[in-house]
């Protein structure tokens, strides 16, 4: 099964280090890398050391609605090392139910490329808009919601088609919109979750 491939382009969070993050995936969620969601709270974890349990670092995940803040969005993209067989490609790679998985913060003027697997509805093409969706992304004609950005190129590149996003300096910076409890009954479960 293809899953989705992330490309980190041209984002800040890649350079500042503090501007990624540690999330956990509930236990019964596989995301692919790709997939933009809404940070949540810090959790409590027991320490690999065992010394008790913890709340540094480490964040729960929602839903990223239309309309979701852009601080509070992340994009999930986690190493691909030694996660598949030999003769398998990185789009094999998906983040397992209740691992924890790193997250990049989306900033004005970012832009990354996803792979049409986390696209959930729409016709992607350079010019159309995107705005999250649960944990993927849909494609708009108009400008209904204030979107998260746009299309700016499309590349294909081993066997694969990659959509080149540009985040909007308006994105969503304005609204208080979507707060999704559960990320297990959104919208795309099925398409641009993995499984």
């Amino acid at each position: 099964m293809k899953h989705a491939i992330l490309r980190t382009d041209k984002m800040k969070s890649v350079d500042t280090r503090t501007n990624i993050v540690s999330v956990k995936l509930p236990d019964t969620l596989e995301l692919d890398n790709g997939s933009i969601v809404r940070l949540g709270e810090l959790i409590e974890y027991e320490t690999q050391i065992g010394r008790g349990k913890k709340y540094r670092e480490i964040y729960s995940i929602k839903p990223a609605l239309p309309g979701t803040p852009l601080n509070k969005l992340v994009v999930i993209g986690s190493p691909e090392m030694n996660d598949f067989l030999v003769g398998d490609s990185i789009g094999s790679h998906y983040n397992k139910p209740g691992s924890i998985v790193r997250g990049y913060a989306i900033s004005k003027g970012d832009i990354f490329s996803v792979t049409d697997e986390l696209i959930t509805s729409g016709e992607p093409d350079v010019g159309k808009l995107v705005i999250t969706n649960g944990t993927g992304l849909e494609i708009l004609e108009e400008d209904p919601y204030d979107p998260l950005g746009k299309i700016i190129d499309k590349e294909f590149y081993d066997n694969r088609w990659y959509y080149v996003i540009e985040v909007d300096d308006e994105a969503t910076e304005s609204q208080s919109g979507g707060d999704g409890d559960s990320l297990v009954g959104s919208a795309v479960v099925g398409t641009a979750i993995a499984g």
